[in-house]
């Protein structure tokens, strides 16, 4: 906690030495590809705050379509997202938001994130520790450095970006004591808990399965092989279209010369997830009796995989 503690300050030193002050876009706020709730929410929380600082500091979504999903929970907090499309100009310095790395080649002078791995950085600051979202370690550090700035609004939208990113405390990501925070939070702060658990549950609509097949994508690149993954969120398992949309992803992992694919299907009702390693040549099922968490179960273990598949290469 006290690299938490010790992360804003030690941030507005980092920005104070690159200049940031005096020279406009020279630092952006960056969300992983393809953003979720959690990067995007994460993202406007830090530039917020930091230009509350009085630094230059510029948000950036560089995508040129966000999931809809996700845009419209985002743009139903307040939040244009039409606001931060951008390029990344060369020379620009990167704070990367709720992942670590990044295929842009500009300097990284810090992270903040959510998903630890075995991979070790040299970042000015580098904060990647089990969270529930990486809005909550963006209150935890802001909240140490200006509790003067924490108010209703800002606690709001880190309640829906931990409570998105963990489908209502069901993902095992939840870390513990986050749901009664929430509830502290929400009762402080006179916060509808319902209608925040509500928009939690992130129902993946699969009638369209060429779009469901890359719903929540999010690439990996480990010992320079190339891993996609996608995920869906059901109350129901319809194994009619999860066919479809596995015949869907093999093609794509030949076409893109991929490694594999992860294809996440989480059962709400059950409260369950399956997991479909698709490779070339085949497909291999685990299953897991509880939500699964991509960042915190599923991908430390395959990342262990490569490294393994590595050495023997």
């Amino acid at each position: 906690m006290m690299l938490l503690e010790c992360a804003m300050i030690r941030l507005v030193k980092t920005l104070k030495k690159r200049g940031a002050k005096m020279k406009k876009g020279r630092i952006i706020v960056l969300g992983h590809k393809n953003p979720d709730v959690d990067s995007m929410i994460s993202g406007y929380l830090l530039s917020s705050y930091l230009r509350y600082k009085k630094y230059d500091v510029e948000y950036v979504i560089p995508d040129e379509k966000i999931d809809e999903e996700s845009r419209l929970i985002v743009e139903g907090c307040g939040i244009d997202t039409s606001n931060f499309s951008g390029t990344i100009l060369e020379g620009s310095k990167l704070i990367l938001v709720d992942h670590h790395e990044t295929e842009f080649k500009n300097d990284v002078i810090a992270v903040i994130d959510h998903h630890p791995t075995i991979k070790t950085f040299e970042y000015p600051i580098y904060i990647n520790e089990k969270a529930s979202s990486t809005t909550k370690h963006i209150y935890d550090i802001v909240s140490k450095e200006c509790p003067q700035y924490i108010g209703r609004r800002f606690i709001e939208l880190v309640i829906i970006g931990m409570v998105v990113d963990t489908c209502s405390f069901r993902s095992s990501k939840s870390k513990p004591g986050d749901k009664e925070w929430v509830l502290d939070m929400c009762e402080k702060y006179g916060i509808n808990i319902d209608e925040i658990m509500e928009i939690g549950d992130c129902i993946t609509d699969i009638d369209d399965v060429n779009k469901a097949s890359l719903h929540g994508y999010k690439g990996y690149n480990y010992f320079g092989k190339s891993i996609g993954t996608s995920y869906i969120q059901v109350r129901e398992v319809d194994e009619t279209k999860i066919d479809l949309i596995l015949d869907i992803l093999k093609e794509k992992v030949k076409q893109d010369s991929l490694r594999m694919w992860l294809f996440i299907v989480t059962n709400l009702t059950d409260v369950t997830t399956t997991v479909y390693k698709i490779s070339r040549h085949e497909v291999e099922i685990n299953q897991y009796d509880f939500m699964a968490s991509r960042g915190s179960n599923i991908m430390p273990q395959i990342e262990n995989e490569m490294c393994e598949e590595n050495k023997w290469q």
